[in-house]
């Protein structure tokens, strides 16, 4: 079974319909109750659950044991991509609420995630995957105005990787993608035109990535034929790490 976290978000929902096509058996959770009900609808056989405290163990423990009873099957892969993003000019306008909310999201909301998956993986003696979505910004430091994005994302990157170190002997792998500019919604919120351009013009590709592009990566990462790959963050970025 594969749960993503953030299914509602543009990437974990291309996630899922790669995931189906391929005949994985899906669940996911989020904050969008219209997304998931939606989710619901094109995936019957699917468990759709919302999730109101990323960063909460109890609420983390309360929905394995509601997917235990739910579905039939052992959690074997597991994707991260809930995030959140408020730009701000720069960081010395970056307030502390700001920086503190986003690492409360993206970086402790990850590791109560991933410390609750890898338990439950381990206590089931089952082989997994689980993806984190980082982002180019763990690298360069972020553009347009995300310096607590940056932080949250570096963090998690690094955080990856000594996750996939104490899962190895237990056969499960982690490893984080690192998406640059992608078209959908959360990259262009508060980019004006020439901030897209100038992005673009940064990619060696010169576009922003479609979310299946970077979804395709993450279900790679997911399946046998990366068996041989872990505590790594692949870059998804068209070029942006050529300078």
């Amino acid at each position: 079974m594969l749960l993503i976290n953030g299914v509602t978000g543009e990437v974990g929902a291309c996630v899922a319909d790669l995931a189906h096509s391929s005949g994985l058996r899906i669940a996911g959770i989020g904050r969008n109750q219209a997304k998931l009900d939606e989710l619901s609808a094109m995936y019957p056989e699917g468990v759709f659950m919302g999730l109101d405290d990323i960063s909460s163990e109890n609420e983390a423990g309360a929905i394995l044991d509601t997917l235990r009873l739910l579905i039939d099957a052992p959690l074997t892969q597991y994707v991260h991509a809930a995030a959140f993003l408020a730009r701000t000019a720069s960081p010395l306008e970056t307030s502390l609420e700001n920086f503190r909310q986003t690492l409360e999201v993206n970086l402790v909301g990850a590791f109560v995630w991933n410390k609750a998956i890898m338990g439950e993986m381990i206590s089931n003696s089952t082989p997994g995957s689980i993806v984190n979505i980082s982002s180019q910004a763990s690298r360069t430091g972020g553009y347009g105005g995300t310096t607590s994005y940056a932080a949250s994302k570096g963090g998690l990157a690094t955080m990856t990787k000594t996750f996939a170190r104490f899962g190895s002997p237990h056969n499960i792998r982690v490893n984080s993608v690192s998406p640059g500019f992608i078209d959908n919604a959360m990259m262009h919120d508060g980019l004006g035109s020439k901030e897209v351009e100038l992005f673009e013009s940064k990619t060696t590709l010169g576009r922003f990535a479609t979310n299946s592009e970077v979804a395709g990566v993450i279900n790679f990462l997911l399946g046998p034929q990366s068996s041989y790959i872990t505590g790594e963050n692949i870059e998804v970025s068209g070029g942006l790490s050529l300078g």
